[in-house]
């Protein structure tokens, strides 16, 4: 299996992951309702979660065979420096074969 890697997301990603959340099942597979979002929320999304790095962590995952396709993203929100604690979540692109270990820790 090819070795996974994370980067931080870049501005180029957001209409990778917008193109994502336009396919309905996989939306549902993920167990979030759908509703149409446009690449111009998530580009304002993006410059929001910028402006708000310190407490946010956002990664994109990527084959090291092949480093401009994304594999799927990994979100830390809502970091608690204090408490060491946040809200993680991941999700893997429509085309990433399941239960292949790819999203697992």
């Amino acid at each position: 299996m090819t070795q996974v890697k994370l980067r931080e997301l870049e501005a180029k990603d957001v209409a990778v992951i917008n193109s994502w959340r336009q396919d309905y099942e996989h939306v549902a597979s993920l167990g979030s309702p759908f509703r149409f979002i446009n690449l111009e929320v998530d580009e304002k999304w993006f410059q929001n979660y910028m402006a708000q790095r310190s407490n946010n962590l956002r990664l994109a995952a990527y084959s090291e065979d092949e480093p401009e396709k994304l594999l799927g993203v990994s979100y830390l929100n809502a970091m608690d420096w204090v408490h060491s604690h946040c809200w993680s979540s991941i999700m893997l692109a429509p085309d990433v074969p399941k239960g292949q270990g790819i999203g697992s820790s």
